[in-house]
């Protein structure tokens, strides 16, 4: 398999408190991988670093086999919006903006061609063809999070990073969001990597990394809720 992600010896402080030691581990092409941990772990932290937001006090992350915490900044911006798209916790969505202008946001940004038949394949898979003139701020959360996913799913970018993207749902949508979003990076081979303190979202992971103890590891054991949830419930 092909790497997409590679991290080596990343340490990172806050305020000389140390967040995260020794990490090392390598995520593939079309994988869909789950990080979760307890509250205050550092799981955003990393997935900052990864998108390149935080540069970490020591090692190096490689986006697509380029050392990413060593480009200028104009340079990483560019690298960015050409690999990566990350779906914030507060979905980074754009009030003023009707949904369509939204979804493609990123796409306009980078002057990416539109593909006409993947937007209609899209909104229609994520039941937002009847929602294109609507204002951001009329929607349900759960209809904003479709949009932030089409969003995502629309940049020509090959991974899409994502920060507890079913946090703010009840059950029901929920699920619709986890199923939704794995089907459509499945389609489209993108590399999802997830925070999450969510064990019903973390099994339907391909792989699920825990943040234990300031180092990242990876679990083996079933996949199910109730053993993923007693792994995470025993981290530091």
């Amino acid at each position: 398999m092909n790497k997409t992600i590679k991290l080596k010896n990343i340490c990172h402080h806050i305020k000389n408190f140390e967040i995260l030691k020794d990490i090392n581990c390598t995520f593939y092409a079309g994988e869909i991988v789950s990080i979760i941990g307890l509250s205050g772990s550092g799981k955003t932290t990393l997935l900052n670093i990864l998108y390149g937001l935080e540069k970490p006090l020591k090692g190096e992350v490689y986006i697509n086999d380029k050392c990413i915490n060593t480009l200028k900044e104009s340079k990483l911006t560019k690298y960015r919006r050409e690999n990566m798209t990350y779906i914030f916790q507060d979905l980074n969505l754009v009030d003023y903006l009707n949904v369509r202008d939204n979804i493609l946001l990123i796409s306009k940004l980078t002057k990416t061609k539109l593909d006409l038949k993947k937007f209609e394949y899209v909104i229609n898979k994520l039941n937002l063809a009847n929602k294109l003139e609507n204002k951001i701020n009329y929607l349900s959360g759960g209809e904003k999070q479709k949009v932030a996913i089409a969003r995502s799913i629309m940049c020509n970018s090959n991974i899409i990073l994502a920060d507890e993207p079913t946090g703010s749902l009840d059950i029901k949508d929920r699920n619709n969001i986890t199923q939704l979003l794995k089907d459509l990076c499945l389609e489209y081979n993108k590399t999802l990597i997830l925070v999450t303190h969510d064990p019903y979202v973390a099994i339907e992971s391909d792989s699920i990394f825990i943040i234990d103890n300031k180092t990242l590891k990876k679990y083996n054991g079933i996949k199910n809720v109730e053993n993923v949830e007693r792994y995470l419930l025993n981290s530091k």
